[in-house]
């Protein structure tokens, strides 16, 4: 995933505070309200409130209370709807009448909501429908659409959304029409939510997009009325909405948007103390992290989720919890967890959805329905009695019109009533009718004599007789034939007779004459005499079950002639048959083990907990599987055994018995160890090697490769010393089961302690099998018997041909040590030697570095002081500007100090400069300059000779005397300086020149003019033969560019084919730059020689500088 950017870190932490600080300033306002409320109530007395005042405050506390103390909330509320009732018997006047009512609607409104959070469904239902009948009854419309909200909240926690969706949309209807901004937000949240809950339920994800919609208008609406609460529940609907998205798309925008919103929700519940809203929101965080694996964050809201839900005992949210920490369990594999969860979650289910509760509620809906009815009869039989007093007003004539109209409408009702009856009557029959035919069962309705009255469409499907083909016939005439057992006859006739319910199967024939195996279940209906009048058969086409249950007879036979072992168990485990293999393999035979679990018997000491768990958990998802495990044979005897576990399951598709087949994996199993034991050994020896070479100490690799053996052999210790045979000491460093050791890790101890470094010195392994048989025991010795151990290896570290140490391997079993643990010791060893001899030769490595560091940071030092010393003698570049007012000066020694330098001296009007290259850069080259600067000073400050062909001669000469004034050898130091040197005289426009090796140019209208110097170095032609320096004169014109530089610009290499700059490519570029002032041809010459230096523009690909460059600029 992309990381967040700060900045939107920072606006979400922003956001989260707000909504923090907002929600706890109005948790704070919601507790303030329910004490001053309270207060109110208490001083009822001495304010002498009035009775509707009272019975406000009343279902306001029980309002207010519903989230965060239910009982507290069901006392006040049930105390107002009393009081409510009471004062409406006392009344008399039409408003207090009026008013009564209302409270008592609002009363039973709020309790049931008080029910609805405690879930109890049943009392929650009665409650709403009783305050929607009292609602219809005052025409409240506002009242009615909260009930008829609330009923279908009912409906959506019993999964009904056909239902939930009539009473949502009846609730909106209303409140639209009624333009009440805040139930509408709450029906187009609820209705967004049982389309969120389809898409559990059918898989269609296009439903979300009706949500989303449903959920924003919402949102915006509960927004502007500054519903928190509501709000809250916007977002983590809207949560849910993205969450399911990512269920189907596995988008990870779509996981990141519904933590985002369920969190916002989260953060105001939380201020608001609704611990069902916290325990909901929870949850649904939760299944979010089990949807992307996490299955420990999963656990960790759910447990949260849990905390919450108990402190308000919201059931159904710890229903959803228990479930979720069940499959969470199964996922991760901890089958123990899992079974305990799923347990608690069927419990909470049952108590929370029983039949009987679902017929409940089914009921008082009928009973609504049914005083409806009643009312509306009611109001018309009114409606007729108004008509009839009207009537007395008119006529004679008209009475009598209006009586035979009446009397006419009472026929008419009369008549209607019956034929309604009859039609209600006959389509209960066209139901019940319906139901038959669609049924896979058959029934039959006979006679007391046994004939058929009537059959439905499945005995036709069945046994291909119509319904006019089989009318006045007995069934057992008609279906029974050759292979029909005459005893299941008689015992059928035999049952029939004692005039009481039985059931029986029977083979039996289709029309065609196909045998057919069909179920009987056979009730007799009594008449007022209590003699049977008919009899009703119901059953099934079986010959599919009978069919299997001859080939498991089959199989039987089979079972008990095979190798492998067949065990036939009911739903709980319990052993109802065996064939011979299993007698033969375990022991017991079919008698001794019949009626016991199968799990009772066969385990033991060794036997894996999880894998049973497992298996019990398996078993519940009614599919095939196989597992191993260790069982025991009779006599006691260890193995392991395969199970292919098979349900079988009955007519309702419930599991009914269990087929187990299996064999005696132990041989594979001890295979399959060995296979597993050089493997980890590999992967021992592989984690070891990997540490080595990646360790960063000697105590790395040491403490990696001691816990390492002591996990991976399961033994009482492991251990590592380190040998020092100067200071006869060793260094222990041990990982031990017994905490108090006497080994202390990294403490030195006399090597004498060490009985087995005698054995260890001849390059050979030491083993001990039972160290209580030894005949001298060592101090080591005795402290190991004192922990426990009775057996141990001690393996030598070895490296070029030295003793370093050993690994030891200790154990509380005699005769622990083998040859395929001693192989697997050495050859860790081996890697363990060799890394701790190259750690020490690395650490000696690293000691000599860190010394000659220490050495090159003084050398370092020491010649950054050197240059602070030449920046001291030689003119900064401020220096050379003062000289000279239109001039620049690019200077860029290769390294801390450098061989080039410039020097100059001003004489009135008349001033001298020199740009010197000495032979060499770095320190050689500092040196050097410092003696040419000394020799410049003394021949023109001291001496006042400024012909520049004399100061070089003079120079040439001192420095000669200079290199030659050491040991004997210094004849042959052939080091020099190379020099441009000018004098200008700024008035007379007049320059004279002389130089040792190096040229000056002067470009003088895009025309360059070269001086050249002398081909010889200062300081060491007089070795050969004496000369002196040559001087120029030239006549200079406003506007010439001067230029003198050493030859480090034109050496440097570079380029696309990593060639010196030259002197040509200098040349021209000096011509080019010509017209550009000064600083500006400084840049040039900079850029040109980056440029130069990389040409790929990249920033690891550049050339090495070759020299000190230096370059002087004048302009006349």
């Amino acid at each position: 995933m992309r990381r967040v950017p700060h900045i939107i870190t920072l606006l979400v932490v922003c956001f989260l505070c707000s909504v923090n600080i907002e929600a706890l300033a109005k948790v704070r306002s919601h507790e303030e309200k329910i004490d001053s409320l309270e207060k109110i109530l208490e001083s009822e007395t001495e304010n002498n409130l009035r009775p509707d005042y009272i019975l406000k405050i009343l279902n306001e506390l029980c309002w207010e209370l519903r989230g965060t103390d239910t009982e507290k909330a069901l006392r006040y509320g049930k105390n107002g709807l009393t009081m409510a009732r009471e004062y409406l018997k006392n009344s008399t006047e039409q408003s207090e009448v009026l008013m009564y009512k209302k409270a008592i609607a609002i009363s039973l409104n709020y309790i049931g909501v008080v029910y609805d959070f405690k879930n109890d469904y049943e009392k929650a239902l009665q409650y709403y429908l009783q305050a929607l009948e009292k609602n219809e009854e005052l025409g409240e419309k506002q009242q009615i659409a909260a009930s008829l909200n609330n009923i279908g909240i009912i409906y959506y926690y019993l999964e009904d959304y056909m239902q939930t969706l009539k009473y949502y949309k009846r609730a909106l209807s209303i409140r639209e029409e009624l333009d009440d901004k805040e139930g509408v937000a709450g029906s187009l949240n609820n209705i967004a939510l049982v389309y969120i809950n389809q898409v559990r339920k059918t898989g269609d994800i296009s439903t979300l997009d009706d949500a989303i919609k449903n959920l924003q208008k919402s949102l915006t609406i509960k927004e502007k009325l500054g519903d928190d609460q509501g709000v809250a529940g916007c977002y983590g609907n809207i949560g849910n909405v993205y969450k399911y998205r990512a269920e189907y798309s596995n988008k990870s925008g779509d996981f990141a948007a519904a933590i985002d919103y369920h969190f916002r929700a989260l953060q105001i519940f939380k201020a608001l103390g609704d611990q069902k809203g916290l325990a909901i929101t929870l949850l649904d965080i939760a299944d979010i992290h089990k949807m992307q694996k996490s299955y420990r964050q999963c656990i960790k809201y759910v447990d949260r989720s849990i905390k919450a839900a108990k402190q308000v005992n919201a059931k159904v949210e710890l229903k959803t919890a228990y479930r979720l920490l069940s499959e969470v369990y199964e996922l991760s594999g901890d089958y123990k967890n899992a079974l305990k969860y799923h347990l608690d979650f069927t419990k909470l289910k049952d108590s929370l959805f029983s039949h009987e509760s679902t017929q409940k509620i089914m009921k008082l809906e009928s009973d609504y329905q049914h005083r409806q009815q009643e009312e509306q009869n009611a109001i018309l039989a009114k409606e007729n009695e108004v008509l009839a007093s009207r009537a007395k007003t008119d006529s004679i004539l008209k009475n009598s019109l209006i009586i035979m109209v009446l009397l006419l409408l009472v026929v008419t009702a009369l008549v209607y009533t019956r034929y309604k009856e009859k039609k209600e009557r006959n389509l209960e029959i066209e139901k019940l009718s319906m139901v038959a035919s669609k049924t896979d069962n058959y029934v039959i309705i006979t006679d007391k004599y046994d004939r058929i009255e009537w059959v439905n469409e499945g005995f036709s499907r069945i046994t291909g007789y119509t319904v006019s083909e089989v009318m006045d016939k007995r069934p057992d005439v008609l279906l029974r034939g050759a292979l029909t057992d005459p005893k299941t006859e008689t015992s059928i006739e035999t049952k029939k007779r004692k005039c009481g319910p039985f059931t029986e199967e029977i083979l039996n024939y289709t029309k065609s004459g196909n045998p057919i195996w069909l179920s009987m279940n056979v009730n007799p209906v009594l008449n007022d005499q209590g003699e049977i009048d008919k009899y009703i058969t119901i059953g099934n086409d079986i010959t599919k079950k009978k069919k299997a249950d001859d080939e498991i007879k089959k199989l039987s036979l089979i079972a008990s002639k095979t190798d492998n072992f067949v065990v036939l168990t009911d739903r709980d485990d319990v052993v109802e048959w065996v064939n011979e293999g299993f007698t033969r393999l375990l022991g017991y035979s079919e008698a001794s083990i019949k009626g016991k679990r199968l799990r009772d018997v066969l385990t033991g000491k060794k036997t894996d907990q999880e894998t049973l768990i497992r298996i019990q958990v398996q078993k519940q998802n009614k599919v095939s599987f196989r597992e191993e495990l260790v069982n025991y044979k009779k006599d006691g005897t260890e193995l392991w055994l395969s199970y292919n576990i098979t349900p079988i399951f009955d007519d309702h598709g419930e599991i009914d018995k269990f087929i187990n087949i299996g064999s005696d994996v132990t041989e594979s199993k001890k295979t399959e160890g060995q296979l597993k034991s050089v493997a980890s050994k590999l992967k021992l020896i592989n984690a070891v090697d990997k540490t080595i070479l990646s360790a960063d100490s000697f105590t790395e690799i040491i403490q990696f490769t001691i816990n390492k053996l002591y996990r991976e052999l399961d033994i009482a210790r492991a251990s590592m010393v380190l040998f020092d045979f100067e200071n006869e000491t060793f260094t222990p460093f041990s990982v031990a089961a017994n905490t108090n050791s006497f080994l202390k890790e990294g403490v030195g101890l006399p090597l004498s302690d060490f009985h087995g470094v005698v054995h260890l010195r001849k390059f050979k392994n030491y083993v001990v099998q039972d160290i209580k048989t030894k005949e001298e025991l060592s101090g080591s010795d005795k402290e190991l018997i004192k922990e426990g151990v009775n057996s141990y290896l001690l393996c030598p570290l070895i490296a070029k041909n030295e003793l370093l140490g050993s690994i030891n391997i200790c154990c509380d079993e005699t005769n622990y040590v083998t040859a395929e643990l001693i192989a697997l010791v050495e050859e860790i060893a081996k890697g363990v030697a060799i890394a701790l001899y190259q750690r020490s030769l690395q650490e000696e490595i690293e000691k000599r570095n860190a010394d000659l560091k220490d050495k090159n940071d003084d050398i370092t030092y020491s010649i950054k002081y050197a240059r602070k010393i030449q920046e001291a003698i030689f003119p900064s570049d401020e220096q050379v500007h003062d000289l000279v007012d239109n001039c620049f000066v690019y200077f860029k020694p290769k390294e801390i100090v450098s061989g080039d330098f410039i020097w100059t001296h001003k004489q009135k009007d008349k001033f001298i400069i020199a740009v010197a290259d000495c032979t060499g850069h770095g320190v050689p080259g500092a040196f050097m300059s410092i003696i040419g600067n000394n020799h410049l000073n003394a021949v023109v400050k001291e001496q006042r000779i400024y012909n520049p062909a004399k100061i070089l001669n003079l120079m040439n000469l001192g420095l000669n005397e200079t290199l030659k004034s050491g040991e004997d050898d210094a004849a042959g130091i052939r080091d020099g300086i190379d020099i441009s040197l000018c004098m200008i005289d700024t008035k007379a426009k007049k320059m004279q020149f002389a130089g040792a090796n190096n040229p000056v140019y002067i470009v003088r209208k895009k025309e360059l003019i070269e001086l050249k110097g002398d081909r010889y170095h200062s300081g060491t032609f007089l070795v050969d033969s004496q000369s002196d320096f040559t001087l120029n004169k030239f006549d200079l014109k406003k506007g010439d560019d001067i230029y003198l530089f050493s030859d480090g610009f034109a050496d440097q290499f570079g380029g696309t084919e990593l060639k010196k700059y030259k002197y040509h490519r200098f040349k021209k570029t000096i011509l080019e730059m010509h017209g550009q002032s000064m600083l500006e041809q400084r840049d040039t010459l900079k850029k040109d020689l980056r440029a130069w230096r990389n040409p790929s523009g990249k920033n690891n690909d550049w050339t090495e500088q070759t020299d000190d460059i230096c370059v002087v600029g004048i302009r006349v």
